[in-house]
This record gives C-alpha cells, structure tokens and sequence, in this order.
C-alpha cells in the first residue's frame, strides 16, 4: 500500500500500482497509535492488502478497523502480520441491515418506537435503520454467537463494535435539515424501543409502564432502563470475547453525555479496552477545538487502564484543518486517532497525517 497509484486509487479508481515512493514516505516509519476505519474490497487479494498495509504503516498507522466475513478478516490479518500491523474486526451490532431473513421469520426481534413503528417494516430516517431490540434474549444470543464467530479468526486484536446503541432519538443538529426535521424534542417515531419485552422487563425492575405514563420522555428510570440493556448487551459480548483472548472496543458517540442524550449509550461503564468516540465536529456545527474538549471529557469519564481514540471525519476535515485536528486530539489527551475512511485519504492528506502523527512522538 505504498506505491504512488495507490493514492489514485483512494480517490475513486483501481490502478496499478507505481515503482517509486514519494519522497515524503522516505523517513522511518513512526511508532504511534493511530488507525483507519476500512471497507471490505471484494477486488483486492492478499498481496495488495499487504501493499496497502504497508504502507499504511510506513506513514505511521499501527493498524486498521477492518470490515469483512471471517474469511475476509482472515485474509487481511495473514496480510497485516506480514508488515506487523495491526487488524481489529469492525462490526455493527444492534443495526442488522443485512439480517433481511429474520424481518420475516422473526419481527418480534427488531426495536419498536413509541408510536408503534417497527424497524423490521417501517425503519426511522433511512432503510438501512433495522435496529434490534437490546432486551431480548434471543437478539443477545444471535449477536454473541456473531461475535464468537469473528472472534475465532486467528491474529486479530479486537471486535470492534458499531452501532451499539438505539435509533438517534435526536440528531446531531446539523443533520436535521438533511431529513427535513426540526427535533426540539423527543418524538414517538424517533423514541425507541417499547416493545412489549422492554416495558415488561422495565416494570419488572419497579417501573411503570412507559405507554401509561403522561410524557415517558421525562422519567430518568424509563430512559436510564435503556442504555442499561444496551450495557447488558456490550457485557455478555464483552465475556465472549474475553474468553477468546481479544480486547473488545467499540465507535461511540462523542462524550458520555451526549451518547446519553442522543442514543441511549452509556459507553464510559462498558468493560472495553478501547473507546473511538466519533468526533464528527460538522455534525455538531462546532469548531476543531471542540475535539480537544470532547476527548478530555471522555478521558475524564474512563479509567487508567482504558485508551481513547478520537475518531476523525476526513470529509469534514481539508488536510490543513486535519493536521490541527490530530493536534487537538493529542492536546485533549487522546491515545491516538482512527480515521474514517480509507477511501478518504486524498494526495494531500498523506504528507499531512505522517507530519501529525511525527509530531506525537
């Protein structure tokens, strides 16, 4: 992954790869804990998967957050041991798009709003919204059953989860308009999940039913009940892939309190070895330096023993606003940054992100 074509390739196009290095990727690799969120590429075999790696190491990555089929993950691991780097195996959890089956066979499964609507059917904002209900017990099973799958791949470092946590209740303020919303608060068709297991499981606990209940959006209980079985969920996953003898991380919501607030996610009690708060400073209509303050805030919620990643969107991020954003990154305390995505890495950014990642050292 170190040849000059690649950097084409990034853009939008497969091409050979070129003989020569640019003359910025001559200096020694430099150590750092730094990663890439990358896709699955059906096109791409072992050996150009090693090239990619490569040279994503030469400019000072330690691994990437990798996609895939176990088989996929397989391959890409076989790869990465080659150059010493590192594979994490990125996956989402509670949003099954792919799980077109079991709408079928088994709706029950899948979360319900508080205006009745299932994401099996009726998904909230975009198709890909099928989100599974955290509270039941054959959801935990199906997805530790997943996990272990993925989990049994030789070489891997994590299970990295995704889209561990409900439907966005409230968007990030700057996504609204894209949707055509104005959410100045919680709306049923946004509110989930309140299918009969939750409400069953939260009376069980000493609650009342959320349906009865004059405005549920203001009981502390009923909202607290929901992170707690998303919670539940991270820690069975948490105990499967222990066992295995991987570390468990996850992407997150920007702070703890806003994870909160927006989706029901409670990420600073999850037994992790790693968080990847997404700091997606666009979808907030906030500046660069908010990334300093939204990783000291995460940093202050976590133990010792827990690593921070800032995760940074490169659509939102030119290559001059990049290289301040890692900066502030490590200003704030972070362990290292994971940036989303490969294919977002433009010629201009490489000299930039060696650059940053040489000044962390």
């Amino acid at each position: 992954m170190h040849k000059r074509d690649f950097l084409k390739h990034l853009l939008g196009g497969s091409a050979a790869l070129a003989l020569d290095l640019p003359t910025w990727l001559a200096a020694k690799p430099v150590p750092g804990r730094h990663y890439v969120w990358a896709h699955t590429r059906p096109d791409w075999d072992r050996d150009r998967w090693q090239r990619e790696l490569e040279h994503l190491q030469k400019v000072g990555f330690r691994g990437v957050m990798m996609g895939g089929s176990p088989e996929t993950l397989a391959m890409v691991v076989q790869a990465a041991q080659a150059v010493e780097m590192e594979v994490h195996a990125w996956t989402w959890t509670l949003n099954q798009p792919g799980e077109v089956d079991l709408r079928t066979s088994h709706p029950e499964y899948f979360s319900l709003s508080r205006s009745g609507k299932s994401c099996a059917s009726d998904p909230p904002y975009v198709d890909y919204y099928r989100w599974l209900c955290p509270s039941r017990e054959p959801v935990r099973a199906l997805l530790r059953e997943k996990m272990d799958r993925l989990a049994r791949v030789e070489g891997l470092s994590s299970i990295h989860l995704d889209y561990v946590r409900h439907p966005d209740v409230i968007l990030p303020i700057a996504l609204q308009p894209k949707y055509e919303l104005v959410q100045d608060q919680e709306y049923p068709d946004f509110d989930f999940c309140y299918c009969e297991v939750c409400r069953e499981r939260f009376m069980a606990q000493g609650g009342e039913d959320p349906m009865q209940m004059d405005d549920p959006t203001q009981d502390e209980a009923w909202r607290a009940y929901r992170w707690q079985a998303v919670s539940e969920v991270v820690g069975e996953i948490a105990e499967v892939v222990h066992a295995r003898g991987l570390d468990l991380t996850a992407a997150v919501f920007p702070t703890p309190r806003l994870a909160r607030q927006l989706v029901r996610q409670a990420w600073d009690t999850w037994p992790l070895q790693g968080v990847y708060p997404m700091l997606y400073q666009n979808f907030y209509n906030e500046d660069l330096r908010w990334i300093r303050e939204s990783v000291r805030a995460g940093r202050r919620a976590l133990t010792d023993g827990q690593d921070l990643f800032a995760g940074l969107f490169l659509p939102a991020l030119p290559p001059e606003d990049l290289g301040r954003a890692i900066r502030l990154a490590r200003k704030g305390g972070a362990s290292g940054v994971s940036l989303f995505d490969l294919k977002g890495i433009s010629d201009a950014h490489w000299p930039v992100i060696q650059a940053a990642f040489a000044d962390w050292a």
